[in-house]
């Protein structure tokens, strides 16, 4: 699965400023919303807004400091990182931001972009066409080596089956109509 790392306001309201609890509740709501939405749709998903869900036990104490390392150890495995809101305002987003790009991880700021660029499944399809392309190459050495026999056909068949599912898979991200 693609893994994607989402960060946004989570302290601050929209404009900048320390938010009320109000606004908190708020931007929880659009990040769980965002996460769960691309959860959905085939996504791994990183989602910083459970990060309240280890103070509700009240038996061990988390530092800031530490819910932030936890974040960007995440980060730091992601493949794409989508940015909700908060960029620019010299906070932590700022901070995820900075981070991303220096390990060369796509920053998207649109998630529809971040939908079309990077498809919930193009990492295990690209996994999956190096694997087709091994076999088939595997089988045609077979093939050259002793003629033809069952173990070349099975190959075969099963590459030029599994390009058949890739196609389909392809045609179906293509085509796919997103519910926003």
């Amino acid at each position: 699965m693609v893994k994607i790392y989402c960060a946004g306001l989570y302290s601050k309201n929209s404009k900048g400023e320390k938010a009320n609890v109000i606004e908190v509740l708020d931007n929880i709501n659009a990040g769980i919303t965002t996460c769960n939405r691309l959860l959905s749709l085939g996504y791994a998903v990183f989602c910083p807004w459970l990060d309240f869900q280890y103070g509700l036990t009240g038996d061990f104490e988390v530092t800031k400091e530490q819910y932030k390392a936890n974040s960007i150890a995440w980060l730091e495995v992601s493949d794409a990182m989508l940015v909700i809101s908060g960029a620019g305002f010299g906070g932590g987003v700022d901070d995820e931001i900075k981070r991303a790009v220096v390990l060369d991880i796509p920053v998207y700021t649109d998630e529809y972009k971040l939908i079309k660029e990077v498809p919930p499944m193009l990492k295990d399809t690209q996994q999956i066409v190096d694997i087709l392309d091994r076999e088939i190459k595997e089988a045609d050495k077979e093939h050259k080596a002793c003629k033809e026999g069952p173990s070349d056909i099975e190959a075969a068949k099963k590459g030029y089956y599994l390009r058949g599912l890739l196609r389909a898979q392809t045609i179906f991200l293509e085509n796919i109509t997103l519910p926003f």
